[in-house]
C-alpha cells in the first residue's frame, strides 16, 4: 500500500514587516490511507500551514506535496481548486456555515458548484450517523456549537472526499461536546475508510489517533505511531517517511 499524502523537503516562509516567520522548514513526511494523524505543537508552531498546504489553500515556497498520486506543486489554481473539492474534504475550528441558510442548504452547497447529483441513499446515511435528521431545515444559529460541528463535519463526508483535514474542530466546543465530535470524526474515518489529519494543541485529545505528529518551530521533530507504541526522530527523512507505514 502507497502513502496517501507525501510531503518532502516543504517549506514556506511568511515575510512580516519586522522579521520572516518560518511557517515550514523542510518538512517530510509520508500518511497512509484510512489512518487518523493528529498534528500536535504549540500555537505557532506551524499546524495549520502544514494542514492547509496539504490541502492546496497556500502555495508554499520549495518543496513537493504528492496527494493521491498527485503533485500539487505543480498545479494550476483552477486544477488545484478542482482536485480540492473532488478529493479533500474540510473542517474548520469556527464551522464556516452560511448564516442565511437553512442546514440542507449548507450541505448542498458543494454539489450546486460543482453541478452534481446526491446520492441521496449515502447522504441520508452521513445524516443519520451524525444525528441531524431533525435539524436539517434549521438556520445555523438556532443550533448549538456542537450540533454546528457536526454538520460542518457532514458538510465534509458528504461528497466522499478521500481525504479529510479538520484544523482544530473542537476549539470551540465544551468537553463534553469535544468527546462526541472526536467519536464522530473517529466513527466516519473507519465506517467510510477516509484518511483523517487533524490539528489540535490537546495531547490528551491527540492520543486516541494512530499516530501524532509534533511540531516545533515549523519543523516536524517527531513522529509516534501509537498501534506500535514506537517513535522517530525526524533526523532522517527515510525513517520518518518508514513511520507512516
Amino acid at each position: 500500500m502507497k502513502p496517501i499524502i507525501i510531503l518532502d523537503q516543504v517549506n514556506k516562509t511568511y515575510h512580516n514587516i519586522t522579521s520572516p516567520n518560518h511557517a515550514l522548514q523542510n518538512c517530510t513526511l509520508s500518511i497512509m490511507p484510512k489512518t487518523f494523524t493528529c498534528i500536535v505543537g504549540k500555537s505557532g508552531c506551524g499546524k495549520s500551514t502544514l494542514l492547509n498546504s496539504i490541502g492546496g489553500l497556500i502555495e508554499v515556497d520549495s518543496g513537493t506535496i504528492i496527494v493521491q498520486g498527485r503533485n500539487l506543486t505543480s498545479m494550476k489554481e483552477k486544477e488545484l481548486a478542482a482536485f480540492r473539492r473532488q478529493s479533500i474534504g474540510f473542517i474548520f475550528q469556527f464551522f464556516n456555515l452560511l448564516q442565511e441558510q437553512t442546514i440542507i442548504e449548507n450541505l448542498m452547497i458543494p454539489f450546486d458548484l460543482n453541478h452534481e447529483r446526491v446520492d441521496k441513499a449515502f447522504f441520508e446515511e452521513v445524516i443519520n450517523d451524525l444525528e441531524l435528521t431533525n435539524l436539517v431545515n434549521k438556520f445555523p444559529h438556532e443550533l448549538s456549537g456542537g450540533e454546528q460541528q457536526r454538520v460542518s463535519i457532514a458538510r465534509a463526508l458528504i461528497r466522499k472526499p478521500a481525504i479529510i483535514l479538520a484544523d482544530e474542530p473542537t476549539g470551540n466546543l465544551d468537553r463534553e461536546n469535544t468527546k462526541q465530535v472526536i467519536k464522530l470524526i473517529r466513527h466516519c474515518q473507519k465506517r467510510f475508510d477516509q484518511t483523517i489529519l487533524m490539528v489540535t494543541h490537546d495531547i490528551e485529545l491527540a492520543k486516541g489517533a494512530d499516530a501524532l505528529i509534533y511540531m516545533e518551530d515549523g519543523r516536524i521533530t517527531h513522529y509516534e505511531k501509537n498501534d506500535l507504541n514506537l517513535s522517530y526522530d525526524n533526523k532522517d527523512k527515510e525513517m520518518i517517511s518508514c513511520a507512516s507505514y
